[in-house]
């Protein structure tokens, strides 16, 4: 899954850059991700954004139990 992990980075960095943007947001890069690699299926769609919300979360070191 590196090319979506890279992916995500590429989103977060342009999100970080751009002053009209001001930041990111998980469900932004989440809808993304499921847009980009979701292939039209809905399965593969939920699937790629979920590997985008655990990465997200393991990047800012937040886990489902908080």
């Amino acid at each position: 899954m590196q090319y979506v992990h890279d992916y995500i980075e590429r989103l977060m960095a342009q999100g970080k850059a751009d002053p009209k943007i001001r930041g990111w947001s998980m469900q932004t890069i989440m809808t993304q991700v499921g847009d980009k690699f979701g292939e039209n299926d809905l399965e593969m769609i939920e699937y790629h954004k979920s590997i985008a919300r655990a990465y997200i979360m393991s990047k800012c070191g937040v886990t489902d139990d908080e």
